[in-house]
């Protein structure tokens, strides 16, 4: 996360974008850390401007209304656990020793 307000802004506003027009992107997001960063700014508990905190709460009430997260008792959005991938490498790598 960079320090500089003017910096947050611009990546919220493209986040917001991206998120808006792009379905599959927005769902890739809700399992990385950005969603983490997102929930952080909408709870204030990162420091940033109140346009930033505006702009992370109208993404998570999205992903909340295109069903990405559900809400908690507590009306803030979580996320569902997700199982870890198996990593593409080993994956990769066992099948190359079959062929040999």
């Amino acid at each position: 996360m960079d320090e500089r307000d003017e910096i947050k802004h611009r990546a919220a506003v493209i986040l917001s974008n991206v998120m808006t027009h792009d379905k599959f992107a927005a769902e890739e997001i809700v399992k990385s850390e950005i969603f983490d960063i997102l929930t952080a700014y909408a709870a204030g508990k990162e420091l940033a401007p109140p346009v930033v905190t505006d702009l992370a709460v109208d993404m998570l009430k999205m992903l909340v209304s295109e069903k990405f997260v559900e809400a908690n008792d507590d009306g803030k959005p979580y996320r569902p656990q997700y199982e870890a991938m198996p990593e593409a490498d080993e994956e990769i790598g066992e099948e190359d020793s079959d062929l040999d």
